[in-house]
């Protein structure tokens, strides 16, 4: 089949081309497909638009089965939330430049089938396979996947093969005999991407999800006496933590309505009212971390811990973070219906 050709979006051309034509002091008025607002090849048209225009409405007309009515009655609704939002991307830095680090993706194996492991019996430095593979419990590990995390909590772990990161030497008699099980060659079982941050403590959210959902992976389990290293599996970004108290904070953050509203705000959407959210979606989003040790970061903390134990979020816990990004309770609450209308179910 002939490659694909890729077409250009001609709304970023009729855009650029009508602010040029307008007088100073004009207005546009045009009706764009949503994905402007997020979609990478478009972010040299938002920068422009940031430099020299003033944006006086953005409504989002997304479902057209809401009537003209309810959009005409929650336009002034819209525009204070997006003073608001626009008033915290200038007001903190980043997520990324915060922490220092940037989001990563989870652990590709290339193919899962091959790699996620049942087992029989744990024992001795063994993991026993249920087709009876004895595989050395130090390349075994604990993968957690999207669909196992919830807003501060994760449902299950399962055993994953866990190669070198650089790939095998050689193959041991064992591997050889699991690649036959699996019908592959053993080059196959070795590890597409895997970083060194994969190991550790670190904060989790899934990929795609109708409103960010974050919990901390600790950085390993034991099951039976034995130790094993959490990871995170590619349908999960992350970052990594330098310890359970930051993890805590950055979750405690990143699962409140201000961050989703935020995140609302910018990332592209799914289907069935789900939004992704990549790597670099999060890192852009104001983050307003508080100095460790403070007041503020040890509510913040506790509050996170509480959530995670509980698996919800506590009462209390959107007013510590819209202290941090230094809002009141009325522009908290704009932030939370904003959140609403967003991710309200069609």
């Amino acid at each position: 089949m002939p490659g694909r050709i890729h077409q250009p979006d001609l709304c970023v051309a009729f855009v650029e081309r009508s602010v040029g034509l307008t007088s100073p002091g004009g207005v546009i008025s045009m009706l764009l497909p949503a994905k402007i607002v997020n979609a990478a090849y478009a972010a040299p048209l938002r920068e422009f638009l940031s430099d020299g225009v003033t944006v006086s409405a953005l409504i989002d007309w997304t479902d057209d089965r809401r009537r003209d009515r309810e959009r005409f009655a929650r336009r002034n609704h819209v525009d204070h939330s997006a003073h608001l939002l626009r008033r915290l991307r200038d007001r903190f830095p980043p997520f990324d430049e915060v922490i220092g680090r940037r989001p990563v993706m989870g652990v590709k194996t290339g193919d899962n089938q091959s790699f996620f492991l049942k087992a029989r019996e744990l024992d001795c430095g063994r993991l026993t396979t249920e087709d009876g593979i004895v595989i050395p419990t130090e390349f075994v590990c604990r993968a957690v996947r999207g669909r196992d995390v919830r807003r501060w909590s994760t449902r299950e772990s399962h055993w994953m093969l866990w190669p070198p990161a650089g790939g095998w030497r050689q193959f041991p008699p064992w591997l050889l005999e699991l690649a036959v099980k699996r019908d592959v060659e053993p080059a196959v079982l070795r590890l597409s991407y895997v970083r060194a941050e994969h190991v550790g403590i670190k904060v989790a959210w899934k990929d795609v999800s109708r409103g960010m959902a974050a919990a901390v992976l600790p950085e390993s389990v034991e099951v039976e006496g034995h130790t094993f290293s959490v990871v995170p599996n590619q349908t999960l970004y992350s970052i990594d933590a330098v310890s359970m108290d930051e993890a805590y904070a950055m979750a405690g953050l990143l699962n409140s309505s201000v961050a989703d509203a935020l995140l609302l705000a910018v990332a592209e959407r799914a289907k069935d009212d789900h939004y992704r959210y990549f790597g670099r979606t999060v890192s852009a989003i104001p983050f307003p971390l508080p100095v460790s040790g403070s007041e503020l970061w040890q509510r913040l903390v506790r509050s996170s811990r509480i959530a995670h134990r509980d698996s919800k979020t506590p009462a209390g816990h959107d007013a510590i973070v819209a202290e941090l990004y230094e809002l009141s309770s009325g522009e908290l609450e704009v932030l939370r219906a904003f959140v609403a209308r967003r991710l309200a179910a069609r």
